[in-house]
């Protein structure tokens, strides 16, 4: 797969990814926790990336050395950005 083509299959697939995500984060806002949301979007998103990786990159491995700044990361984003959002509209189901 030539690089040009690659980076129309990603930059669709993200685009795509994101409005689901979107979309179902608010949608199940009124029937879940938010944290539980925050939990299954963010596990959902990180298998559908690597997934998507696999198949673009094949060659690319994560090693063990890499997990712990990567779970870190993933820790960062969700509580900066999921468990923080989530919480500001948790009154909204009251």
């Amino acid at each position: 797969m030539t690089d040009t083509k690659k980076a129309a299959v990603l930059t669709e697939s993200s685009l795509i990814l994101a409005a689901v995500f979107w979309g179902t984060n608010y949608a199940a806002a009124e029937f879940v926790p938010p944290l539980l949301i925050v939990a299954v979007r963010f596990t959902v998103g990180g298998v559908l990336i690597f997934c998507l990786l696999r198949i673009l990159e094949p060659g690319d491995k994560l090693t063990t050395r890499d997990l712990l700044p990567v779970a870190g990361l993933g820790w960062l984003g969700s509580e900066t950005n999921g468990v923080r959002g989530s919480r500001s509209f948790s009154h909204l189901s009251n």
